[in-house]
Parts: C-alpha cells; sequence; structure tokens
C-alpha cells in the first residue's frame, strides 16, 4: 500500500476565534460523500507543504492563508492507500472564500461544494465517519483544552 501525504489547514475566524473555517465535501467524493471538514490537499511529488498550501489556496479556496504551526499529525489507511496528514493551524485574512465553479476545476482534486464559519465541535460528525483532519483538529483541542 502506498503513503499519500497530505496537509489540513484549522483556519480560525479572524472575528471570533471559537470559530473555524470548514468546508463540504462533494458528494461523489469516494472517501468522505458530502462530509463537512477541513481544507486539505495531498502533496504532489517534489512539493513542500507550503507550496501545496498555496495549491491550496489558490485552486480550492480562492482565499489568502499563511501556514503556522504544525498542530498535530496522524496517519489512516484508506482503501486503497495510507494516508499520512499534518493538520497545520493558519492564518486568513480577506477576502471571504470563493469556491470555484465546477467548471473552473482544473484537475483532479477534491473540489468543496460549500465553506461557513462553525464550532470545532461540527467536525464530529466528519471524525465519526473517519476523517482524519477532524479526528486531528478534535484531538488536538482535546489536548489544549487539558
Amino acid at each position: 500500500m502506498h503513503t499519500v501525504q497530505a496537509i489540513a489547514v484549522v483556519i480560525a475566524n479572524p472575528q471570533d476565534a471559537s470559530l473555524v473555517l470548514i468546508v463540504r465535501g462533494p458528494e461523489d467524493d469516494d472517501d468522505l460523500p458530502g462530509i463537512w471538514g477541513l481544507s486539505a490537499t495531498s502533496i504532489k511529488l517534489d512539493e513542500s507543504d507550503a507550496d501545496a498550501a498555496h495549491r491550496l489556496r489558490t485552486r480550492k479556496l480562492g482565499a489568502e492563508l499563511t501556514l503556522n504551526a504544525v498542530l498535530a499529525e496522524g496517519n489512516q489507511d484508506r482503501r486503497t492507500y495510507q494516508l499520512a496528514m499534518r493538520l497545520y493551524t493558519a492564518s486568513h485574512w480577506a477576502p471571504a472564500p470563493q469556491l470555484p465553479e465546477p467548471e473552473n476545476h482544473i484537475d483532479d482534486s477534491t473540489y468543496y461544494t460549500e465553506w461557513k464559519w462553525a464550532p470545532r465541535d461540527s467536525l464530529r460528525e466528519g471524525a465519526r465517519m473517519e476523517s482524519l483532519c477532524c479526528q486531528l483538529t478534535l484531538q488536538s483541542n482535546q489536548q489544549e483544552s487539558v
């Protein structure tokens, strides 16, 4: 089984740090159909985490963001590969995310259908459905509370 490296980002709302940016995946997603989670992307060969974050913000979110600290790391077996993910905190500033319309999808990435600001607890459904980024976020949130 091969390993796919990925990053996900926890972006706090600049006006209310209790809220984070969550996105909804498409209903036809192979792994997590229609699940609300965090913005994430796989890391391509010879690409750094910062390069992947640039691609995430320009192609999938249409909003500015800057990677900050690694919050958590984890691995998960999927049907055909192992996912190795680093979860970052990220800073966001205007404009609000502008998700590309389907006719503007330029590659086979998972594009989001919706976004919103929501409490971290809203990631519980995604965590239960085996979303690694949701699981890592909730685990790191529990560790911060201890």
